[in-house]
């Protein structure tokens, strides 16, 4: 008995080997090895709402590849011109990558973008079937995760956001970004104890960048808190002038604690 105990623990081990491997894989994505590289960055910076950042990484990784998916996808993100413009150029793109996982997240991501593509997405029960078993597939790979994520968010599936945004923040205790968005579906919920918590763990891992002291102004402000909102936001613009709305929710935040909001 205890023999064959050990010879299905054994079989156990060796079929729990490739499946880790197989996990611990970054998807492979078309296009050149260095282009990949700065899109890979690129969507880390988006991630942090470094956006200026995000943009030239982009535009660099078309320079090098202008043929590139990913690099695309993100461009015509950021530039609805862009967008109008090469919206065939993408399907063109879509339909000639040898990676049927990229082409997925591709979909999963036009499910997002109605703003360029109209009502073209397909079912949402599809996407997060999608979501589900392109997530279970790159565990590993934190860019594919935060990008999963984010697309489960913006096609308002926060359950599943929330498990892999978790998940993320268990098993990439460095990176900032899951909480943050953490904080925002916890807010969503009611649940402002737990949304304080990631909101002061994203500033904590990140308080060089201004994204955290503006999601923290958001709390403030979902809390009444009007003063300390005003104070986070102004951090925030004093930090990255190019975030204007961290300017314009300061002065909005400013006239509600001086009870002067216009109707």
């Amino acid at each position: 008995m205890k023999k064959l105990i050990s010879f299905i623990q054994i079989l156990a081990m060796l079929w729990a080997i490739p499946v880790a491997l197989y996990a611990q894989e970054e998807m492979p994505l078309s296009g050149s090895e260095e282009a990949n590289r700065l899109v890979r960055e690129a969507i880390e910076c988006s991630s942090n709402v470094q956006m200026d950042r995000s943009k030239e990484l982009v535009d660099q990784a078309l320079e090098l590849d202008k043929d590139n998916l990913m690099a695309t996808m993100m461009k015509m993100s950021f530039d609805s011109v862009y967008a109008s413009q090469n919206k065939s150029h993408f399907e063109d793109l879509l339909e000639s990558s040898t990676n049927e996982d990229e082409q997925e997240l591709a979909q999963v991501w036009k499910s997002t973008r109605e703003d360029i593509w109209g009502t073209t997405r397909g079912p949402l029960k599809d996407v997060s079937a999608t979501i589900d078993e392109l997530s279970e597939k790159y565990q590993k790979d934190y860019i594919v995760q935060i990008q999963l994520a984010y697309f489960s968010f913006e096609n308002e599936q926060y359950d599943q956001a929330k498990e892999i945004y978790q998940y993320l923040t268990e098993s990439y205790k460095d990176k900032a970004a899951p909480h943050n968005m953490l904080g925002y579906i916890f807010m969503k919920e009611g649940k402002m104890d737990k949304a304080k918590k990631h909101f002061d763990k994203y500033i904590a891992l990140a308080p060089d960048l201004a994204n955290p002291y503006d999601s923290k102004g958001d709390y403030f402000m979902e809390e009444g808190d009007y003063k300390k909102a005003c104070e986070m936001y102004e951090k925030a613009y004093e930090m990255d002038p190019s975030m204007e709305w961290s300017k314009e929710k300061a002065e909005k935040a400013k006239m509600k604690a001086e009870g002067k909001e216009k109707e």
